[in-house]
């Protein structure tokens, strides 16, 4: 017992010992206020209500009501022009604005442009996105798999897709269990690779 809690011991000390070794941005405070620094010296001064890490490269941050993202050496990489602010899977930031949402990587980089109403993730390395009332499919990557045409989508269980499209619904299931990816049509899309069932909610 005692050989087994000593090595959670050091391996707790070295995990936490060695983010500054690595020379990782830290977040500090001061008036409720946060900033960055690293190995102690102070990258950009406490003025940031909130920042939120994005990966180990940058943070969402927020200034005077709107959100932004800042790289790990103090360098804006989105300008603070956002109301809203969601962070996905450690790497993703969601930006919205009157209603409408984009989607940036942790690197600052447009993944999708800001012309949805909604952006959610999906599984399978997709998002799934809204405009209009129409649904569609976003890769990781920023491809389109299924360009925003169907009255609804869902997945209720892995590597499942139920899409109702034109009036009907569609079953969508990957054979090889991997990633989902499909074609801009679905009535294209391959055989061999996918089941595909018409049935009736």
């Amino acid at each position: 017992m005692k050989k087994i809690f000593f090595i959670f011991f050091i391996i707790f000390i070295a995990l936490n010992v060695n983010l500054n070794a690595f020379g990782l941005t830290e977040v500090y405070s001061n008036k409720n206020k946060f900033g960055l620094k690293k190995d102690g010296i102070e990258i950009t001064p406490a003025i940031y209500s909130k920042l939120i890490r994005l990966a180990d490269t940058s943070y969402i941050f927020l200034k005077k009501g709107k959100y932004g993202i800042i790289s790990s050496d103090g360098e804006i990489l989105v300008d603070a022009k956002y109301t809203q602010a969601q962070r996905f899977i450690s790497k993703y930031a969601r930006l919205g604005l009157n209603g409408k949402y984009a989607l940036y990587d942790n690197y600052g980089d447009l993944i999708i442009d800001r012309e949805y109403n909604s952006i959610d993730i999906l599984f399978g390395r997709m998002f799934l996105v809204s405009k209009n009332y129409k649904y569609g499919l976003i890769s990781f990557d920023g491809d389109i798999i299924l360009a925003p045409i169907a009255d609804d989508i869902y997945m209720p269980e892995r590597h499942i897709l139920k899409i109702l499209y034109d009036g009907t619904w569609y079953a969508i299931e990957q054979k090889d269990g991997l990633t989902l990816e499909l074609p801009d049509d679905i009535l294209a899309i391959e055989k061999d690779k996918f089941n595909l069932m018409q049935f009736v909610e």
